[in-house]
Formats: C-alpha cells, structure tokens, sequence
C-alpha cells in the first residue's frame, strides 16, 4: 500500500470536533479518524444498500426473537395449567 500526504484546509472549530472524537474512539491522532470516516463512507457509498439491508436484517431478527419468547411464554404457562390440573385432581 503506497500512503500519500495529503493536506486538508478545514475549520479550526471542525478540528477541535474531530480532536474530541479521536480521543472517544480511542485513536491516536486527527488523522486516523479521517481516515476510519472516509474509510466508513467509501464503504457506505460502494455498496448504498447494506445499511438497509442491515436495518432489515436486525428487524427481522428481533421479530423472530421476540416470537420465540411469546411462544416459550406459552408453553410454560401451558405446562404450569397441567400441573396445577394434576395437582387439583389429587
């Protein structure tokens, strides 16, 4: 991988945004952010669907979460009406 300096003029208040964020997302320096943020849109706009996809794809696995528990719910509380049945016929 060949690496090329590249200079960028920007805003002094854009700079102090990005320092602030390089510090949460634990980089080093200014410029591994910009490049972790042109590496995640260069991503973004290759491929415009993914995050749909993924949106989709998250969607539908909570709903199938969410029915699994409904039908756990119910199958204990069927198992609990038998036995409390088993126990009333004693």
């Amino acid at each position: 991988m060949n690496e090329v300096i590249v200079s960028v003029r920007m805003p002094e208040s854009m700079l102090t945004e990005l320092k602030s964020l390089s510090k949460k997302n634990h980089f080093l320096d200014v410029s591994e952010e910009l490049r972790s943020i042109i590496r995640d849109k260069a991503v973004k706009y290759s491929s415009p669907y993914n995050a749909d996809l993924r949106k989709v794809i998250d969607d539908l696995q909570q709903e199938i979460a969410s029915r699994e528990t409904t039908r756990k719910k119910k199958v204990v509380i069927d198992d609990l009406r038998r036995l409390l049945e088993e126990l009333e016929h004693e």
